[in-house]
């Protein structure tokens, strides 16, 4: 792995999935949970609310990150969290360095993809957008939890 500008970039990290996903994205996927968010109201059944507090998880540097991924074969990866654009400059980092690495990259968010700011669209394949509304669940789209999120290819 080179070094890059923002090899001493850190984030919280909830945990990292490094056994291979196929509900977080098209194919076998890594996953990278990042630690808090800041939805005002956290959504109804929410998938990890081990990753809401935002002091909660481990420090953890963008280099230190993607050297564990790359300890797997695996090239797709989701950065989850909690909401990872709460941690946005340090997300622009990772971001960076997992395409300098080959990665294939989706985000999931709450946001809408209008709120996604345009840098961080630019520097991933795939978005999953919207919250999670319990009374629109579906079992049938890919990707989604809910018939008003979207997952969308963004490269």
């Amino acid at each position: 792995m080179r070094q890059h500008d923002n090899a001493m970039t850190t984030l919280r990290v909830n945990r990292l999935d490094l056994n291979g996903s196929v509900a977080d994205g098209p194919g076998v996927r890594l996953v990278v949970f990042l630690q808090g968010c800041d939805k005002k109201v956290k959504c109804a059944f929410c998938h990890n609310p081990s990753a809401h507090l935002p002091n909660g998880g481990l420090v953890m540097t963008v280099d230190s990150i993607v050297s564990e991924l790359l300890k797997s074969p695996i090239r797709k990866v989701t950065i989850s969290g909690g909401e990872p654009l709460a941690q946005a400059e340090g997300l622009r980092g990772l971001l960076d360095a997992l395409k300098e690495n080959g990665f294939d990259i989706a985000l999931y968010t709450w946001r809408q993809k209008g709120q996604v700011p345009e840098d961080v669209l630019d520097r991933i394949d795939w978005l999953k957008a919207g919250e999670y509304r319990h009374e629109l669940r579906t079992s049938t789209m890919p990707f989604v939890g809910s018939l008003n999120q979207k997952f969308l290819r963004v490269a």
